[in-house]
């Protein structure tokens, strides 16, 4: 199972390891109850846009598009303080579980590279924050080797200093796949 494989390179073939990340995974999707088909408000994806194009990497991968800010329309602050951290979450985790879903129908893909458009990402505060280290620590404990690499284009200058304390929460081997 390719769901079995990720968890195995993601705690490096080391068994008990493999067997507690499981147990959590499995205890998480008991508890949390991810689903590609949640309902959200429509404004979520008018104002933050994301998705999945037709079209696959070189490698044969799906391809994930986000576009930070929708060009100017609402800042990420904006974005999380009308809608709250825990709603975007659940937003990003359907985004996963699609992925998931898109992985299985694809006769090439095994992982997801993302394509995040950094254009217009506004100010940042600690909302932004706890969103970011949220994510992060679900993608990895639950969405092991999920992505296959991402691309971030047009990041503001500042973005360097966000990334610093961004990557403190990412293991090594996904920090090299940005």
């Amino acid at each position: 199972d390719n769901q079995i494989v990720k968890f195995l390179i993601a705690r490096k073939f080391e068994l008990p390891k493999v067997f507690e990340m499981i147990e959590k995974n499995l205890a998480w999707i008991a508890d949390y109850k991810p689903s590609a088909d949640e309902f959200f408000p429509p404004d979520i994806a008018a104002e933050y846009p994301v998705g999945y194009s037709d079209c696959h990497d070189l490698d044969g991968n799906c391809i994930y598009v986000e576009k930070s800010g929708n060009m100017g329309f609402i800042s990420p602050k904006k974005f999380i303080n009308k809608h709250g951290v825990p709603t975007i979450v659940r937003w990003h985790i359907a985004g996963n579980e699609m992925g998931k879903r898109r992985i299985a129908a694809s006769p090439t893909a095994t992982r997801i590279t993302a394509i995040v458009d950094m254009s217009n990402l506004g100010e940042s505060d600690s909302n932004v924050m706890k969103f970011a280290k949220g994510i992060s620590a679900i993608d990895q404990d639950n969405y092991p080797e999920h992505l296959s690499r991402m691309l971030l284009i047009n990041a503001p200058g500042r973005f360097s200093g966000l990334w610093k304390v961004i990557r403190i929460f990412l293991d090594s081997r996904t920090r090299e796949k940005v």
